[in-house]
């Protein structure tokens, strides 16, 4: 049986790690955005928001990490699929602490799995 939707856990990550400069990151348990992907019968990408700052987070596919990077999977796989995507922001968006990049790599690992 096919999945409709998964749910994942993204943690954050801490990049600039003493002398190594964007050479040396690890992710970190807390905090983590959590993302749930479920499978659309229209062919975009919905995106609902909730949690830190989610009022200031684009919900445009085009202009959000999240979309953005589904839609980069879509088109290079030439794959003809809407997705509902429900982010829990739990990391503060400008922390450095990768808010952006969970969301995407969240969205794009549960978008392929699906």
């Amino acid at each position: 049986m096919l999945k409709e939707s998964i749910k994942v856990r993204a943690p954050a990550t801490v990049a600039n790690v003493s002398c190594g400069f964007d050479c040396l990151g690890y992710a970190i348990s807390d905090p983590a955005d959590i993302v749930t992907i479920s499978k659309n019968n229209d062919q975009g990408i919905e995106i609902s928001i909730i949690g830190m700052k989610a009022e200031t987070i684009p919900k445009i596919a085009e202009k959000n990490t999240a979309g953005k990077a589904i839609l980069s999977l879509l088109e290079s796989l030439n794959i003809k699929q809407g997705f509902k995507v429900h982010i829990e922001k739990g990391i503060h968006p400008g922390s450095g602490l990768g808010s952006s990049a969970a969301s995407a790599v969240g969205a794009v690992f549960g978008a392929n799995i699906l």
